[in-house]
């Protein structure tokens, strides 16, 4: 799901694609999704390693510096994703998940937005930097997913099961209106059910 920027809800706290005329004209923008210097740095290196593969082929360099390359460059992407923080979390029956951890506000905007996948050991939380109403959406998710709200004891305050993806102008929007919210958790389909979570059921993480 992913929150919405404006309003009370925030979107399908899934994520947020940058449009292709976005990475044209500005690239590292587009690939960073904000200015955070690591992130630049790193698109830096992913543009650098791209201008030389492109070199060695205008030059016809052997195939195999080429291959070194696109392993150098492979290397270098997967390296762009070991910065993401992660947390354990652990429910009740002893079922675990380790979950993507997001708060900023960009972050929180883009969310689980057009991932096509879920694996059932994973899932995504969201840190509030206080409690609030905190509601979400499902705007260019790709996915179902069961979403969870907690407070800031880990209890569980609010539930949406299965919540179905929406590719509409209009999505509706999910999470408790009353009761505050300090984190807000989403995982696949079925797990709540899975696990026996219920309100009042503490997480820990």
């Amino acid at each position: 799901m992913s929150r919405k920027r404006q309003g009370p809800s925030l979107p399908c706290q899934c994520s947020f694609r940058a449009p292709l005329k976005n990475l044209l004209r500005d690239p590292i923008a587009a690939l960073c999704g904000g200015v955070q210097p690591l992130r630049v740095l790193r698109a830096l290196r992913v543009l650098r390693a791209l201008g030389i593969l492109m070199c060695l082929t205008y030059q016809k360099i052997s195939f195999l510096s080429a291959i070194l390359l696109f392993v150098l460059l492979g290397e270098v992407l997967a390296s762009s994703q070991q910065g993401v923080p992660y947390k354990t979390v652990l429910f009740p029956n002893g079922f675990s998940i380790e979950a993507e951890t997001v708060d900023t506000p960009e972050t929180r905007e883009k969310g689980l937005m057009f991932r096509d996948t879920l694996a059932k050991d994973r899932g995504m939380l969201f840190v509030f930097p206080m409690s609030g109403v905190y509601l979400f959406w499902m705007k260019n998710c790709l996915i179902s997913l069961d979403i969870i709200w907690l407070n800031e004891k880990h209890e569980v305050i609010y539930l949406a099961e299965n919540v179905p993806p929406c590719q509409s102008a209009q999505c509706p929007s999910y999470g408790p209106t009353t009761e505050k919210a300090l984190y807000v958790l989403e995982v696949a389909a079925g797990t709540t059910r899975h696990t026996h979570l219920a309100l009042g059921t503490k997480l820990k993480f």
